[in-house]
């Protein structure tokens, strides 16, 4: 779960594979993206979200991606992934932080791993791993 810009709450769907918008006060529910509202990659296995002052951040393990979703339209685009950006490949993402409004922090379970990720250049690089920090077993969130 994340928080958009107007302070409502973004959710996964699992079941829908969409990404919902919930209104705080009233409790109404909306689809914000999904294969059926905007363009770009179809969600396969959207896990986690984070909001930012411009949309929001999506981890798609069925994807290995992170993907943005503009909050005009419900649009997805790739900002790291196995199509775009550059650095170690992600294995089996299972969820997000955002760092900064510049990075977000993404854990990959399989590789025992966090990476963290700059959303404008799309690079990618291991910020902490079990290779580094033996104690670090297995990040889960």
């Amino acid at each position: 779960m994340g928080l958009a810009a107007d302070g409502s709450l973004l959710v996964i769907d699992r079941g829908l594979e969409a990404l919902l918008r919930v209104d705080l006060e009233t409790g109404s529910r909306s689809e914000w993206s999904s294969d059926q509202h905007g363009s770009g990659p179809d969600f396969i296995a959207p896990i986690g979200v984070v909001g930012d002052g411009s949309g929001a951040a999506v981890v798609d393990a069925g994807l290995g991606a992170v993907l943005r979703v503009d909050p005009s339209d419900g649009s997805r685009t790739e900002v790291s992934g196995k199509q775009k950006g550059a650095g170690p490949s992600f294995s089996t993402v299972i969820t997000l932080a955002r760092l900064s409004k510049d990075s977000v922090a993404v854990i990959d379970i399989d590789l025992r791993t966090i990476f963290r990720v700059d959303p404008i250049s799309s690079r990618r690089w291991t910020w902490l791993s079990a290779m580094i920090a033996p104690w670090f077993c297995i990040p889960v969130g």
